[in-house]
């Protein structure tokens, strides 16, 4: 299921609508941005970049579950959902004439989500909102040092939000029909040699 990308064009939205803006916003690795463009004159932006996921380990389903599809005999693998966190740099690009508009457009990023920073998200083929939650990231001045000095570009003013809760679940079509028997091998280590025990579900009868 698609899910990163929705989400980053959620916020990119979500600030140009505040803001009563737009193209003001783009969802781009800030530090593939050439000289020539901070050279325009009337250049000035706020570039997304996902700087890493980090996977929420306390949020995850342990389960994993079978799944009809509609009414074909035909079966879905699903492996247990994972919740990922998307660590995101807001910088603030321009040319040096349009600097102050640039610090102006990061100051609304911060309105906006100090404002609200919970969010539902409607996506495609999922029966639910999506929810989002956005925290700030402080860095102190090595820290900064630090990341830019990764990206590779020249130090920008910017902020790092944590986006919380991004479901990412993959199904995988098996093809087998509908799973009517599940066959369970437990190793038993009691035992000198660990032999195993078998147990078989049937998944016909109540």
């Amino acid at each position: 299921m698609n899910t990163i990308v929705p989400v980053l064009e959620f916020i990119k939205d979500r600030i140009e609508s505040f803001s009563g803006t737009s193209n003001s916003v783009s969802v781009g690795n800030v530090g593939l941005l050439s000289d020539d463009e901070f050279k325009s004159v009337n250049f000035s932006k706020i570039f997304i970049t996902v700087l890493k996921i980090d996977e929420e380990r306390l949020a995850n389903n342990k389960n994993v579950y079978f799944i009809k599809d509609g009414n074909d005999d035909y079966s879905k693998r699903s492996n247990p959902q994972k919740s990922f966190s998307l660590n995101l740099l807001f910088a603030a690009c321009s040319s040096n004439a349009r600097y102050t508009d640039s610090l102006q457009r990061l100051e609304k990023v911060l309105e906006c989500f100090q404002e609200q920073h919970i969010y539902e998200i409607p996506l495609p083929g999922r029966p639910e909102n999506l929810q989002i939650v956005l925290e700030i990231q402080n860095m102190d001045l090595n820290q900064q040092n630090q990341l830019w000095s990764i990206i590779g570009g020249k130090y920008l003013p910017s902020v790092i939000y944590k986006v919380k809760l991004i479901p990412i679940q993959g199904i995988a079509e098996d093809g087998y029909g509908i799973i009517e028997r599940v066959r369970i091998d437990l190793l038993d280590k009691s035992t000198a040699d660990g032999f195993v025990i078998e147990t078989t579900n049937d998944l016909t009868k109540n």
